[in-house]
């Protein structure tokens, strides 16, 4: 029988959803040619115990070393589901906070556990294992992928549970269906999957003490093979229906930002169960990188001044103005036309509930230092009355650029609304009921009759943007 060894080093490096793999070979003997293990999910499970819980908080054991692979919540994410052990059996729960190093919040709370229960967050990927056969085996050929499995009785290789030293099969069942036995698409899409066996390999079996050790083995048997010399194969593993290996815990010992690092194989056998070929590759698995970020709460308005024609309405002559501080209407026109000015208002937020803008008017329209006044516009939400016949002032509005969902507080362009006076009396004139940036333009008018007493008349209308989470 010869026996033929590869090495391949391949590293798969998670950093939130992105996975980046590195190959390179090592051809030693007669071998399968590029071999390689991609893996779609890299990191390391979490297996830790519990130190002490209150309510929904728990704290993670981290003393003494060694009573769990786990010292630290640094595997942990917000969101990840765990599994605690609870009297008999165990609860899962959500986690919604991690407070420091070794504790976290859960989405409710622990109740009953076993004293040190376990703290269980299993990670799995999909296997793509692919290759390139240099032999025939003939027409009974196996292939055989071969993954580092955990050693001894007190850590079974088949349980479920996420190992110290190798890939768990994830179940106990696993040679019948329900397991892995139904979720390995074999190469060349024939063949018959087998799984739940373990074979290990010593330094005599190998020539190379390297990849001394126990691994499972998935198996795919052929009946009626043919030749597939020179031609990719890949065989998946997980891939079908979520029944997935299921990546090792971190080892109590190793050093946070350097991989663990396991060894895989690929055998064929050939009619008579002679190993034609044995490459063996490397994978590795970490934690993975745990992102921090905070967006503050935000609620921005502006206003703006605007000299151009707005709801229609050319704005009033020269030395008029509008800023953002200040409309200046100068000398007004009477009986003959409207006199107008406009503002350009925006809001931003990201509040989950959008924002409100509201506006009111301090009083209506006064001659300084005297309680004659030029009343506000009997308009409401309507065609402005007669500007010849009628004195008032008002506003309208003319939407800007509004995402969906937008509501500006008068109706239709061209139609106006008197100000409320006081804080309690202030009108939405734009909203929004989700995050948003909106604007919109304000244009306020003023019209006068020749019984409207001579004088200089201020008030000052002031602007509310609201958000709400």
């Amino acid at each position: 029988m010869k026996k033929s060894i590869s090495r391949i080093l391949t590293l798969v490096i998670l950093v939130l959803p992105i996975y980046l793999t590195f190959f390179a070979n090592e051809n030693k003997i007669i071998a399968v040619s590029s071999l390689k293990d991609q893996v779609s999910n890299a990191q390391l499970s979490f297996f830790a115990r519990m130190s002490s819980y209150s309510g929904s908080t728990l704290k993670v054991l981290n003393s003494p070393a060694g009573v769990a692979p786990n010292l630290f919540t640094t595997n942990l994410t917000i969101g990840d589901s765990v599994a605690i052990a609870a009297g008999v059996g165990s609860s899962v729960f959500t986690i919604k906070d991690i407070g420091n190093t070794n504790s976290v919040n859960l989405n409710a709370a622990i109740g009953l556990t076993v004293p040190n229960g376990y703290i269980i967050a299993t990670r799995s990927g999909i296997h793509t294992v692919s290759f390139t056969p240099i032999s025939f085996g003939g027409a009974t050929e196996k292939w055989q992928f071969l993954i580092k499995a955990s050693v001894g009785s007190s850590i079974p290789f088949k349980d479920g549970m996420p190992d110290q030293d190798g890939f768990d099969i994830g179940g106990s069942n696993c040679d019948t269906a329900g397991c892995l036995l139904h979720d390995v698409t074999c190469p060349y899409s024939t063949g018959t999957a087998n799984i739940g066996t373990t074979i290990t390999f010593t330094a005599s079996d190998i020539g190379d003490s390297a990849f001394v050790g126990t691994y499972n083995v998935i198996e795919c048997a052929y009946t009626g093979a043919t030749s597939k010399i020179g031609t990719p194969g890949t065989m998946i593993i997980g891939a079908t229906n979520g029944t997935q290996l299921i990546n090792p815990s971190s080892s109590a010992n190793r050093t946070f930002g350097v991989a663990d690092v396991y060894f895989y194989g690929l055998r064929q056998l050939d009619t008579n169960g002679n190993v034609l070929d044995l490459s063996f590759g490397k994978i590795a698995v970490d934690d993975s990188v745990r992102i921090t970020a905070i967006v503050d709460p935000t609620l921005m308005f502006t206003i703006a001044g605007n000299a151009t024609m707005k709801c229609g309405a050319a704005p009033a002559v020269s030395p008029a103005s509008s800023t953002p501080t200040s409309l200046n209407f100068s000398s007004l026109a009477l009986e003959s036309t409207a006199n107008n000015l406009s503002q350009f208002i925006t809001a931003t937020t990201n509040a989950s509930g959008g924002y409100v803008v509201q506006v009111f008017e301090n009083n209506p329209l006064t001659i300084v230092n005297t309680t004659t006044t030029l009343p506000d516009t009997t308009a409401n939400n309507t065609a402005w009355p007669d500007v010849v016949a009628y004195s008032g002032f008002g506003y309208s509005m003319e939407v800007g650029v509004t995402r969906a969902g937008a509501v500006l507080g008068v109706g239709n362009t061209g139609n106006y609304k008197s100000f409320g006076i006081g804080y309690a009396n202030a009108a939405m004139v734009l909203s929004h009921n989700a995050p948003s940036t909106d604007n919109a333009y304000m244009c306020y008018r003023i019209s006068a009759t020749l019984q409207q007493p001579a004088g200089e008349y201020e008030n000052s209308i002031s602007y509310i943007a609201t958000s709400t989470f």
